[in-house]
């Protein structure tokens, strides 16, 4: 069964006029019986209560609310605040900034815990990745996401949230052909393990997206801000017609399940997870034939496997899997083969800790990598040997895999201001993909 969620990137706080559009995008979710997620941006859920709104407010507490971060295309956008070297105070602006956003949704709409975000637009972060998960934050609904699995859209955990992909974005449905919604419908059945629909609720009411207008390389000045223009009454007609249709369609249909981004989690991650010898022995000949997560016996990430061939060669029975880090440089590689005994690779497992990996280790003059590390002390673990010769590969796993990751550039695009040099995000966001891992037992290779 697919699973479908709607998800509704709630944040145009410019054209105050358009704030109908989120009721109409609730009632009819109401009347199917359905709930949404509605991630809210912090600045619009304040002009909510300075409007005093409490007809829209009551109705989105019904639904699932999620956070789209304070400002979104505000500047300093998120991926802008975070671009530093110094991971530590990117972190302190993000948990500055974020903290007083999620402060405002729980103060508005009651709740007393947010579980999802949307990355807002083209602006993620693997620091805010990072800084979501220790706020409770583990789920990343879709939006502007540059990893995961964007052909059978599978779930995935990155940086230790459990991310979507936004499929389907259903602003203009009053520009969709006769016949497309059924198309669709055939497709996601035959195609999709989890299909996201998106919907802005001001672009039910206006032509331009806000920020497009507004925040388009600069803040604009709030007493010159350019209102959106009015959709005609024919295609708020034909847009709602579409919408109901769609909404109609995949609820009765038995092949559908209507689920909301909280569900994520529990249906994919929640297993306890652990890695002892016998783990290894079904653990390394995937890696050996395929350097790249793994899905059988279990959901393990290659972070997972390092960390847990450290505690056996430290002596422990077994390693429980928990939070996981990447690097924030590019790791070292053997260039021609090495020979490494148990001795040293225990001398270097003490230089593993519990946050961002060491990208080079140095024992006895001999220098590798981490996955030099990783692939001696799997051979030395599975096979119970004293010493071992690895040979030159890359510790990058097959970003084929994940395209948009790999092609990641944040570098321009509307959204960020002229002068934004993306010095660190988009290359720090490939060195976390020893953090990715797919729901147990699915397929590791899609193409």
């Amino acid at each position: 069964m697919s699973k479908v969620i709607f998800r509704f990137d709630t944040e145009d706080y410019v054209n105050l006029w358009a704030v109908d559009g989120v009721l109409n995008a609730i009632k009819p979710l109401n009347e199917a019986g359905i709930k949404g997620t509605f991630v809210i941006v912090g600045k619009f859920a304040e002009e909510l209560k300075r409007l005093g709104r409490t007809d829209i407010i009551d109705a989105l507490k019904e639904h699932v609310i999620g956070t789209h971060s304070y400002g979104h295309s505000l500047h300093p956008t998120l991926n802008e605040y975070t671009d530093l070297e110094d991971y530590d105070e990117a972190l302190k602006i993000f948990n500055e900034t974020e903290s007083k956003g999620n402060k405002i949704l729980k103060d508005v709409f009651g709740v007393d815990e947010i579980k999802t975000y949307c990355g807002p637009g083209a602006s993620i972060s693997y620091v805010s990745l990072y800084g979501y998960h220790d706020m409770g934050i583990k789920i990343s609904a879709g939006g502007g996401a540059y990893y995961g699995d964007i052909v059978r859209e599978r779930p995935s955990k990155y940086c230790n949230v459990t991310s979507l992909i936004t499929s389907h974005n259903i602003d203009e449905m009053y520009n969709w052909p006769d016949g497309f919604i059924d198309e669709l419908i055939e497709k996601i059945s035959n195609e999709k393990e989890m299909t996201v629909f998106c919907h802005h609720p001001a672009r039910n009411m206006c032509k331009e997206y806000y920020d497009e207008l507004n925040f388009n390389g600069a803040n604009t000045p709030e007493d010159k801000w350019v209102k959106s223009t009015p959709l005609s009454a024919e295609q708020k007609e034909k847009w709602m017609k579409s919408y109901k249709y769609l909404i109609k369609r995949i609820v009765e249909d038995d092949r559908f399940e209507v689920i909301t981004a909280n569900n994520i989690e529990k249906l994919y991650f929640t297993e306890e997870r652990t890695i002892n010898i016998e783990t290894l022995k079904e653990i390394k000949p995937q890696l050996d034939e395929y350097f790249f997560p793994v899905t059988t016996p279990h959901s393990y990430c290659i972070s997972d496997i390092l960390l847990a061939s450290k505690d056996l060669l430290l002596g422990k029975k077994e390693h429980k899997c928990g939070k996981v880090f990447g690097f924030l440089d590019i790791p070292y590689e053997i260039s021609s083969p090495l020979t490494l005994t148990k001795e040293e690779l225990i001398d270097a497992a003490k230089e593993i800790g519990c946050g961002f990996l060491p990208t080079k280790f140095t024992v006895n003059e001999k220098e590798f990598g981490p996955a030099d590390f990783l692939r001696a002390a799997l051979d030395l673990l599975v096979n119970n040997k004293e010493s071992t010769t690895i040979f030159p590969a890359s510790f990058q796993i097959d970003l084929a895999q994940f395209p948009k990751l790999k092609n990641l550039n944040f570098k321009g695009g509307w959204i960020h201001s002229k002068d934004f040099m993306d010095k660190y995000v988009s290359h720090r966001m490939r060195l976390q993909s020893w953090t990715i891992r797919l729901p147990k037992g699915t397929k590791r290779k899609i193409f």
